[in-house]
């Protein structure tokens, strides 16, 4: 599953970057995120496109009124990105207006929806949102079906909700691309994530794209890392 890993070029510099995909260029998808692109720029990432042949996941989460949504992808226009992302938390309105602005300005590009972050725990979404364990499934099955009625492109969430979204595929006849963060092997010992599963688990949980960084990238023995996503 090598060509469905998406390899996250986080805390990079640009000199850093392109010696990783020297290392790295089994993978065919890499994720550049905020702090790159507040960088560097959108000049960037035409550049890294155009030196590496690589497909890019442009991961900017963008959560705004509508009307600066649609502004925001507008001002992407021309960039042969493959992924761009959003919160659906923005609501309907701002969701239909990404949708609508990638049919003009980014045509031959699949936006994602974000659900809650991977690093919010239980006691996150109590403190943030006022819900209980027990209805964390609940706020997910909302907001999934919101993005299944716009019919996004995709989405993006932790591999311990791709249940529930298939629960609302099926409801809805809305057929999600499914990328999940949250993955590590099974000795990793990071723990900015906290709702995570090993990337074997997330594909047999119906994941269609996975997403790792340091767990690739700060690998002790990357060989041995590539050679076991191939064989998963």
């Amino acid at each position: 599953m090598i060509n469905k890993t998406i390899v996250a070029l986080d805390q990079m510099n640009k000199k850093e970057i392109f010696e990783a995909i020297n290392t790295l260029h089994d993978f065919e998808y890499f994720k550049l995120g905020l702090e790159i692109f507040n960088q560097y720029g959108r000049d960037f990432i035409h550049e890294f496109i155009e030196k590496t042949n690589k497909r890019v996941f442009l991961d900017l989460k963008l959560h705004d009124i509508p009307k600066t949504v649609e502004c925001a992808i507008k001002g992407l226009e021309g960039l042969k990105v493959d992924f761009l992302t959003i919160h659906l938390s923005g609501g309907r309105q701002m969701i239909r207006s990404a949708m609508s602005a990638k049919n003009q300005y980014l045509p031959n590009t699949k936006v994602l929806g974000v659900s809650y972050l991977t690093s919010l725990g239980e006691s996150d979404f109590n403190e943030i949102y006022g819900i209980k364990n027990h209805q964390v499934n609940d706020q997910f099955k909302r907001i999934f079906t919101l993005a299944a009625e716009e019919k996004i492109d995709g989405l993006i969430s932790s591999p311990h909700e791709l249940s529930i979204i298939k629960s609302i595929e099926n409801k809805v006849g809305h057929q999600f691309i499914k990328i999940t963060p949250g993955i590590r092997f099974p000795h990793s010992n990071s723990n900015d994530q906290k709702r995570f599963m090993g990337p074997a688990q997330a594909f047999d949980h119906g994941a269609n794209y996975i997403v790792m960084g340091r767990a690739i990238t700060k690998s002790e023995n990357i060989s041995e890392t590539i050679k076991i996503l191939k064989e998963i």
